[in-house]
């Protein structure tokens, strides 16, 4: 095909010649590329993962911090109230 054509051009004699003669050196560097090729895409999904989930909790924080807010100044307000006042004694 013609990847390995525009490869083999970009070969000299050499190391067409070397790569002929060693052929598990060349699949051992082959599967290592593969390999840090797979780690640097599994890294970068696992941070962009990670900062979705961070940017989560920070919204579900603040929404919770408000909800807090609210529920302090709705007791404050209703004391005030003699509807919520308990009986007294």
């Amino acid at each position: 095909d013609n990847v390995s054509l525009y490869i083999r051009s970009l070969l000299d004699v050499g190391a067409i010649g070397m790569l002929m003669a060693d052929e598990a050196q060349f699949v051992q560097n082959f599967l290592t590329v593969i390999g840090l090729l797979f780690s640097i895409l599994a890294g970068n999904a696992y941070s962009a993962l990670y900062e979705q989930q961070e940017a989560i909790y920070f919204a579900l924080f603040q929404e919770v911090s408000e909800a807090k807010s609210l529920l302090e100044q709705t007791t404050l307000v209703c004391q005030g109230r003699p509807f919520y006042r308990p009986p007294p004694p």
